[in-house]
């Protein structure tokens, strides 16, 4: 098999898997169903920018502790 087949294959496969996810397209039957899917889609999206929320906090605060603890350890040596 030549490279550029094993490349089709490998892009294949992805796109079949993402298709077989459902992660690239929503189908509906009634506006209902749309406005269900749209809720469901807008509390996800809610979940995890509070995750990532709670990331960018937490990276704060650590990098807050190193700095404490840099400055106090560059602190100390003066005293020395």
């Amino acid at each position: 098999m030549n490279d550029q087949s094993e490349r089709r294959a490998v892009q294949r496969a992805y796109g079949d898997r993402l298709t077989g996810d459902n992660h690239l397209r929503h189908t509906v039957g009634s506006e209902i169903e749309l406005e269900n899917l749209l809720v469901r889609l807008k509390d996800e999206l809610a979940e995890l920018r509070a995750g990532e929320r709670r990331r960018e906090r937490r990276l704060g605060w650590a990098l807050a502790a190193v700095l404490a603890r840099l400055t106090a350890l560059g602190g100390g040596g003066w005293w020395v």
